[in-house]
């Protein structure tokens, strides 16, 4: 069993990260014992992750690290070193601070803003792959359950930043097992959940917290819905997914904003997965974190399974990122309701991350959220602002909108 070293100080025998820290410097070797899980794939719940996807996606986290790394789905038959580099796409990192927890404060993190492309992967041996990636965090956020309301963010109570100025540099040494098992971890997190709603249902001496409606136990499909709609989810870039309103489930539904959003890149319904889509107040939302756009439109006599480009609207399907941004900037649509058996498009621009057209089907509708089959129609070029012309091409757009 590893050790946890701070300030060269044995703290505690459990965590698989060995940190040394100061004042100014944080310094983590993230490894994990033979035998022990590494680098698993990172499926989402109801998918299948294989060369028919867009990307492929692995995931290692412990008490004190997790790190995500995505590559493009040829990595599954190009498994070595010059592969892993060659068809590698972004990183995303968490890092914990539960030292500094407490009093009402239930998480303190730091996460990066936005993908980290740029990383170098130093050897793949044993299909042990090591690296390493130093940064500097600047911010901290916060989970906080004492009711706190001025702790909010994007109006979800309970998550906000930690005040004051932050600067601590980190140097982060990867040693990481690779392998194509895949991560259960969600799958599990969501299954401790549900048990723990049937333990207190059926405890009469425990006073009930928020629980989802009877009969719906999960952000999951029902297994019925999943089977009258599998052969149309099997086909590559689609799926069959379950989104929750915005605003009731909190605190109940482990992933961050209560299962209110979901990803059609990473097919995530946490709000930290890079998500496009938003049910909030019945309707559908996209472009609603930062500077991120997005259009959600209902498609009236349409049909999912038939539906092709040239049946979109043009200004949903510009090549360009910034001429949809100039579009998006100017138009003032509604959020359309969410509707069984209704039919929608969705154009999404998370910039530096992706930039997708998407359809869907409202398949189910219930009070607490919907379930939808939906198809990717088309991935353009990923848009960047780490450009001086991108930059530039941004701000004259927000001036002028």
């Amino acid at each position: 069993m590893r050790k946890v070293i701070l300030l060269g100080l044995v703290l505690m025998a459990i965590l698989p990260t060995v940190c040394r820290a100061d004042e100014t410097k944080l310094e983590l070797t993230v490894a994990n014992e033979p035998g022990q899980p590494g680098l698993r794939v990172d499926c989402p719940i109801n998918a299948v992750c294989d060369e028919n996807d867009y990307h492929h996606g692995y995931i290692y986290s412990d008490s004190r690290v997790m790190v995500r790394l995505s590559f493009k789905s040829e990595v599954i038959h190009d498994k070595s070193l010059e592969g892993l580099r060659k068809h590698f796409d972004y990183m995303n990192l968490e890092i914990q601070f539960p030292e500094k927890t407490g009093a009402g404060v239930t998480e303190v993190s730091w996460q990066n803003w936005q993908p980290i492309r740029e990383i170098h992967f130093d050897s793949f041996d044993n299909d042990r792959l090591k690296w390493n990636y130093s940064g500097l965090i600047d911010h901290l956020g916060q989970s906080r359950n004492d009711g706190d309301l001025s702790c909010r963010s994007d109006d979800i109570i309970g998550e906000c930043g930690v005040p004051g100025k932050i600067s601590i540099p980190f140097v982060l040494h990867f040693d990481l097992s690779l392998s194509e098992e895949v991560d259960r971890t969600a799958e599990e997190a969501l299954k401790r959940i549900h048990d723990s709603w049937k333990q207190t249902a059926d405890d009469s001496d425990v006073r009930p917290g928020p629980r989802l409606p009877e009969g719906i136990a999960t952000i999951e499909p029902s297994p019925e819905i999943k089977q009258r709609y599998a052969d149309q989810v099997r086909i590559p870039n689609t799926g069959i997914n379950r989104i929750l309103e915005r605003g009731k489930f909190e605190g109940v539904i482990s992933q961050r904003g209560g299962g209110a959003y979901f990803s059609f890149t990473t097919r995530s319904n946490d709000y930290n997965q890079s998500p496009d889509l938003e049910l909030q107040n019945g309707s559908f939302n996209s472009g609603f974190a930062g500077g991120d756009l997005g259009i959600v439109r209902m498609l009236s006599g349409m049909k999912l399974d038939q539906l092709t480009l040239s049946d979109l609207p043009s200004e949903l399907t510009m090549e360009d990122a910034f001429d949809f941004a100039a579009y998006e900037l100017r138009s003032r649509w509604e959020p359309p309701l969410a509707e069984a058996g209704s039919v929608y498009v969705i154009c999404s621009v998370r910039w530096d991350e992706s930039d997708l057209l998407a359809a869907f089907e409202v398949v189910d509708r219930d009070s607490a959220g919907a379930t939808f089959i939906w198809r990717v129609l088309k991935q353009f070029p990923v848009p960047t602002l780490r450009t001086d012309e991108g930059r530039k091409r941004w701000e004259s757009l927000r001036k002028n909108r």
